[in-house]
């Protein structure tokens, strides 16, 4: 199991044989390490926000385009409705109306944050 060359395939080859095998880590070539790391960390973080994802009251994951409301938009930012209905208002926050409703997707929403958070 030297995997020495760094393609997808050999790496993947190499995490299902130490998944099958872990006492196998000592047959790698040093080559192989840092692709396996580096998949391995990749694998953890979506692991990770898996685990982060917000559940709803009975406990299950909820779809991921889920339209939510004015009120969860609000409570979810910490600010009013009327905030909520500025930002849409101004087009800052994207919506998607239904009818005299106003919802804004799930993943708009986290995306919208994402981007404040990195200063976009």
């Amino acid at each position: 199991m030297a995997t020495g060359d760094g393609s997808t395939e050999s790496v993947t080859a190499a995490l299902a044989a130490l998944l099958e095998e872990p006492e196998r880590i000592a047959d790698l070539s040093p080559e192989a390490v840092p692709g396996l790391l580096v998949t391995i960390s990749a694998v953890q973080n979506q692991l990770a926000a898996l685990l982060a994802r917000p559940k709803d009251d009975d406990g299950r994951t909820p779809d991921h385009d889920h339209l939510l409301s004015v009120e969860e938009v609000a409570k979810c930012l910490g600010v009013s409705k009327g905030r909520v209905y500025d930002l849409v208002r101004t087009g800052e926050l994207p919506s998607v109306p239904i009818g005299k409703y106003v919802k804004v997707r799930r993943s708009t929403l986290q995306q919208w944050i994402e981007d404040r958070e990195h200063g976009a």
